[in-house]
């Protein structure tokens, strides 16, 4: 496997990776873990998010049944006067 960069170099019974490879050297590896720690982050801010409009829509979804309640006991009391 190369990357073109040669960034492997045989010697002895080992094969080892250039740290100064910009594809597979110490900052690659450095900067793909921080695009996965922020991925994960963004993950769970979504899953924050999710939560939240969660519980906005259950307190909507309550508010419209207390309408719906109160118009109705409403047009009882227009039938009554």
């Amino acid at each position: 496997m190369s990357c073109g960069n040669h960034c492997y170099e045989i010697g002895g019974p080992w094969i080892s990776e250039n740290p100064d490879c910009p594809i597979h050297g110490t900052e690659a590896r450095l900067a793909e873990k921080a695009r996965e720690a922020e991925a994960l982050a963004q993950e769970d801010k979504i899953r924050v998010l999710e939560r939240q409009l969660n519980i906005v829509t259950d307190m909507v979804l309550k508010q419209n049944d207390r309408i719906a309640a109160l118009e109705q006991t409403l047009r009882k009391l227009k039938q009554t006067l």
